[in-house]
């Protein structure tokens, strides 16, 4: 009984906050909106869409644009569309190369673009191993450790998660991922993205003076987010148990940065009227684009991983 009256007197505080709005779009820019996220040793893939209302959720793909990849060494490729504004190169990309990208849609400003393919930084150990700390319930904590070799008088970005990876009847992808961190390693403490990380952990080897880097985080015993995706993280396996280590361009890491920013942190503080809102309190933040006379990202990967033991 206790709990159908606290159920129906939250029901009456939502109902009671409920207030139609008017809200008046003005005209919305003709602005191209590109989406590439280049992996090495993978073929370019381009997502071409239309800017649209923020009333309307739909997606507005474009199919008949002109999208050109132009490799560092000569290559030039026209995309080829597929469905669903997806343009595809025939171009691989690898390693330490430029791609520039041009594209060019009746209608729109011809959009451009760049970005260079990390270098991989491989990890050299990694583990998981049950902790001798206890959680609130009692139950153990997790300890993972990662330990790799940064490439030397440069900075790197780096994206890390842990991550459960299987394939399931349908031959689609299910992943869980542990990320409830209890004590965060002082390298992505001191890149200053602890705070909004979510279900991965961005940081930069800026402050590492070392030839080698261990990272030490302890996780709470229980799966953090996940979904099912038609595409694996680790290609050739039916399931796996693993840490990833993504070598990220700096726009990769930028967009990242920005992208989780504004996923946790939308509502203004000085709006908040009710405590259920208290933990949405954040500046709002402008999302990242490396797409000049248009919107959108063409960023770039590398990355390796480990399979751990329990």
């Amino acid at each position: 009984m206790k709990i159908e009256i606290i159920l129906v007197f939250l029901l009456l505080t939502f109902a009671s906050c409920i207030k139609e709005v008017d809200f008046n779009v003005g005209n919305v820019p003709q602005r191209l909106v590109i989406n590439s996220v280049m992996e090495a040793y993978n073929p370019i893939t381009v997502n071409v869409s239309g800017l649209q209302s923020i009333l309307d959720t739909s997606l507005l793909f474009i199919n008949n644009a002109n999208v050109i990849i132009e490799e560092e060494g000569g290559n030039t490729d026209t995309l080829d569309y597929t469905s669903n504004g997806d343009y595809v190169s025939s171009i691989v990309s690898m390693p330490g190369r430029i791609y520039r990208l041009v594209v060019e849609a009746s209608g729109y400003p011809t959009v451009f673009s760049c970005d260079t393919v990390p270098l991989r930084v491989n990890i050299k150990y990694a583990s998981k191993k049950e902790s001798v700390t206890l959680d609130e319930e009692g139950s153990p904590h997790n300890d993972f450790s990662v330990t790799f070799s940064p490439i030397e008088d440069k900075i790197n970005y780096y994206e890390l998660f842990f991550m459960n990876q299987r394939r399931n009847e349908d031959l689609n992808y299910n992943f869980d991922f542990e990320a409830s961190a209890v004590s965060i390693d002082p390298l992505i403490q001191a890149s200053g993205t602890a705070d909004y990380n979510s279900i991965t952990y961005l940081f930069s080897d800026a402050t590492v003076s070392e030839s080698e880097y261990t990272i030490a985080m302890k996780m709470i015993n229980y799966i953090t987010g996940g979904g099912e995706y038609a595409k694996p993280i680790i290609t050739g396996t039916v399931r796996v148990h693993a840490a990833v280590l993504r070598t990220v361009s700096k726009a990769y890491y930028d967009y990242r940065c920005s992208w989780e920013k504004h996923q946790c942190y939308k509502n203004d503080s000085t709006k908040i009227e009710d405590i259920i809102y208290v933990p949405l309190i954040g500046e709002p933040e402008e999302m990242y684009s490396n797409i000049e006379n248009g919107l959108g990202v063409f960023v770039a990967y590398n990355q390796d991983y480990y399979i751990l033991r329990n």
